[in-house]
């Protein structure tokens, strides 16, 4: 490959990358604004202890619900990643470990923490989609 096409094709890829993450945005707003309107969604502003397992379960079916594009997406992107994992990204756009730990029923942000390790070397381990972890994981 001479040094000219390599750089219109990493250029390429890179307009490929930002297009995703531009339609992933949007697909997210939406999802959020559909989202805000349960009741789990005012729980969770209110949350001070960890979830139960019943309260989970409704979350999980909400995500799963509200968001089912997003995932679809993230799971061509990301096939490797699990259904918790799919709850943890969601919930990434808006809350702070420290709720998304209680949500998923922990006291503490370590297990958190461990799942966006595993998360992040999913999203890079046959391919580089550490574009759609920074999207998911850090705020712009």
């Amino acid at each position: 490959m001479n040094d000219s096409f390599s750089d219109v094709y990493c250029q390429s890829i890179d307009c490929g990358k930002e297009r995703l993450v531009k339609l992933l945005r949007s697909i997210v707003y939406a999802n959020y604004v559909n989202f805000k309107q349960t009741n789990i969604f005012s729980k969770i502003f209110n949350l001070t202890r960890p979830f139960n397992y019943t309260e989970q379960n409704i979350l999980e079916k909400e995500i799963l619900s509200y968001f089912n594009d997003f995932i679809y997406i993230l799971l061509q992107q990301c096939p490797l990643i699990t259904r918790k994992e799919t709850i943890i990204c969601c919930l990434s756009f808006h809350f702070t470990m420290k709720i998304i730990g209680l949500c998923l029923g922990f006291s503490s942000t370590n297990p958190i923490r461990q799942h966006k390790i595993r998360i992040k070397n999913k999203m890079t381990i046959n391919s580089d989609n550490s574009f759609l972890f920074d999207f998911i994981f850090i705020k712009h």
